[in-house]
């Protein structure tokens, strides 16, 4: 009997699209529909200079 081993695989280009749309929202205007809960990041590399944005989601305790 085999049995298939399920890994830690980075997720496709399908998931990685959906999880880049609230960056996209923010850039064209629209982060306003998050209301407050969403917060997007902007950081710059310190050595690389490259741009990384990101959207986080603020958790109220």
């Amino acid at each position: 009997m085999t049995t298939k081993k399920q890994g830690n695989y980075p997720p496709g280009r399908f998931l990685q699209s959906l999880y880049r749309f609230p960056v996209y929202l923010y850039a064209w205007g629209l982060g306003w529909m998050f209301d407050k809960r969403f917060v997007l990041f902007h950081h710059v590399g310190r050595k690389s200079g490259k741009h990384y944005q990101t959207v986080v989601e603020v958790v109220e305790i």
